[in-house]
């Protein structure tokens, strides 16, 4: 069997990348927006970079306030695409856990402004759930904000966007964030330590207690 066509057969045998278009609430300073733009590109089938070709694409979105006229019509219209995994409202514990550790790349496009002192949860537990996989964290997001400085002192590959991207701009960023190398430093290096230490674990006993995979 030629190499290029071993290649083909091994491909086809991968599992295709999971990524994480938008998790938690509708607040516009969690690039909601974005997210929701990137979503109707997608839906008008677009030519994707080859690394994206298979991707599945997880959405969700859970708040209080009901959701715009757009949204709901977009969301509607991803639930009926077999590409798209559309999660809203609440979200057991054991299944938000699996999405987020089989996510290979994460788009968190907070605002750098909104979030120039503060950190967010999804992106700790996005870090921990992958670490307790063995598997490395990606994330596209703005390039300036605490979040981009956090998510590279834990040792997580960060894709900086442009301003004010497009949506074939985020597609180009989240194909490159996959062809990323993971950070090479040591074993148990500081940022898997503080990963680790404040979530890993607990993440572990949860994946290991539900089966998830």
């Amino acid at each position: 069997m030629g190499r290029v066509l071993m290649g083909r057969v091994l491909l086809r045998r991968l599992p295709p990348p999971q990524v994480l278009l938008h998790w938690g609430d509708r607040k516009p300073d969690k690039g909601r927006e974005l997210a929701l733009s990137l979503l109707e590109h997608l839906l008008s089938d677009p030519a994707l970079p080859p690394d994206l070709a298979r991707a599945q694409w997880c959405f969700h979105a859970s708040s209080h306030q009901p959701p715009t006229a757009r949204e709901a019509e977009l969301l509607v219209r991803a639930s009926h695409d077999r590409r798209m995994r559309v999660l809203e409202g609440p979200v057991p514990r054991p299944q938000m856990l699996q999405e987020l550790a089989r996510s290979d790349v994460a788009l968190l496009p907070y605002c750098p402004l909104a979030y120039a002192e503060r950190s967010s949860g999804v992106l700790w537990l996005y870090g921990s759930a992958r670490l307790a996989r063995q598997r490395p964290a990606r994330v596209v997001g703005h390039p300036a904000g605490w979040l981009a400085a956090e998510a590279q002192a834990l040792e997580m590959t960060w894709q900086p966007l442009p301003p004010n991207p497009s949506a074939e701009q985020v597609l180009d960023r989240l194909a490159q964030a996959l062809q990323a190398p993971a950070p090479a430093g040591p074993p148990w290096s500081y940022g898997q330590q503080v990963l680790g230490n404040s979530f890993a674990s607990w993440l572990v006993q949860r994946l290991d207690r539900d089966n998830l995979s």
